[in-house]
């Protein structure tokens, strides 16, 4: 019973286990509390149930038959021990009288047969006249020694007999009675424990049993709860509560002046107060995040843009003073776009002008490609064209300098 009542109570946590195994897989697989985990949730606490209402006659079993039964059983053990060696003290001592007297009797009856001889032999000598008076007196002593050895043994005899009578009444009339007696309380005890026994028993199994009905209308009740159609819809609202539909993306117009004009703005903008850190120590001081700029300075891309504007411009003789000093026009502002400009050198106009000038300027042109962007040599190509008697400082040498985009890598020059 004990080993069945283990087996019952390790399948019933094995299935717990199991169970609370598929509430996790299915939290796990919906994301969401609905009638299914909260069916596991509650198959879960049913199978605790039946769990503890195993345990419970497993415990009984293991405590009562395991524990008290063993106790007792080995209580019974040394009690029926203990009586058996009170009836065989008891045996062995009614075989020691029995011994004794057996002993007495053998012993009277040798001293009789010896009386009787003794007797017979002091008649024979007294009637045979051939003895003298000394063999007659000598076989009288013998004779009356012998009676007296024999009236001896007879009260050693009776003495003993009395003694064995005595104990042998006690043995039957008391000690084999009340030997008996201990062995049936002992029976009575053990069938007592083991009628106790079966009824704690009995009554945790009722208990056991009415957990049990408990259970079995719990398992009854608990599929009612399961609503596939529920479920679908918390399962759809929790699918649209954390995966919310993207809206719309704006569409851009890279072609409108207007967005061009804002993009261009907040670049300047961005490269006049954006300082990234220094990472290299080859970077020029300007890129460096420390270094304070003077309120005029200007990204080397628009700097080398206004430079290549105002050898266009230098070019042209627009804006040329008496001096041939380049004066910038007034209605050209900094944060304008110069990329649109008829002098930039990004557009089609400047590359055919620079095109025409070279041919007028001796018949050599420079072939230029309005989608493509002129390096560097184009540029100092194009304005020594137009202007032969630029010096190098022009435009070729400011875009050389300030210009990013160059592929040349000029040694940097620490202030």
């Amino acid at each position: 019973m004990i080993d069945f009542a283990k087996l019952q109570k390790d399948a019933f946590i094995a299935q717990k286990r199991l169970c609370e195994k598929h509430l996790s897989d299915a939290q796990k697989y919906f994301g969401v509390s609905n009638s299914y985990v909260s069916f596991f949730n509650e198959l879960v606490q049913i199978v605790q149930h039946i769990v503890d209402a195993e345990n419970l006659i497993s415990c009984s079993f293991e405590i009562h038959a395991g524990s008290e039964g063993k106790s007792i059983i080995e209580d019974e053990r040394r009690q029926l021990k203990r009586w058996k060696n009170e009836r065989s003290k008891l045996s062995n001592e009614l075989k020691s009288q029995t011994r004794i007297i057996d002993d007495e009797i053998k012993r009277y009856r040798d001293k009789y047969r010896d009386m009787i001889k003794a007797k017979e032999e002091y008649e024979r000598i007294n009637a045979d006249q051939s003895h003298s008076q000394f063999d007659v007196e000598k076989a009288l002593n013998y004779a009356r020694l012998k009676e007296i050895d024999f009236e001896r043994a007879r009260k050693d005899y009776s003495a003993a007999l009395n003694q064995f009578n005595l104990y042998r009444q006690d043995y039957y009339f008391r000690c084999l009675p009340s030997w008996a007696q201990v062995g049936k309380s002992l029976e009575v005890e053990r069938y007592a424990r083991t009628q106790s026994l079966v009824n704690i028993l009995y009554e945790r199994l009722r208990v056991a049993i009415d957990r049990m009905n408990n259970v079995c209308d719990e398992f009854k009740s608990v599929c009612t709860h399961l609503n596939s159609d529920q479920d679908s819809k918390e399962i759809i609202e929790y699918l649209h509560s954390n995966n919310p539909p993207p809206g719309d993306i704006a569409f851009v117009d890279l072609y409108s002046s207007s967005v061009n004009k804002s993009t261009i703005s907040s670049t300047v903008k961005q490269s006049t107060y954006a300082k990234p850190q220094r990472t290299n120590s080859s970077e020029p001081i300007y890129s460096s995040g420390s270094v304070v700029l003077p309120s005029n300075f200007h990204c080397s891309v628009w700097a080398a843009d206004n430079a290549a504007l105002e050898s266009s411009k230098q070019c042209g003789g627009n804006n040329n003073n008496g001096n041939n000093n380049y004066v910038p026009s007034s209605s050209t502002s900094i944060g304008d776009s110069i990329y649109g400009e008829s002098g930039s050198i990004y557009s089609a106009s400047y590359a055919s002008t620079t095109s025409t000038n070279g041919s007028h300027n001796g018949g050599v042109g420079v072939v230029s490609n309005c989608s493509r962007r002129p390096s560097v040599s184009d540029n100092y190509s194009a304005s020594n064209l137009r202007n032969p008697s630029m010096s190098i400082n022009g435009a070729g040498f400011l875009r050389r300098i300030f210009s990013r985009r160059s592929r040349v890598r000029l040694p940097i020059i620490y202030i």
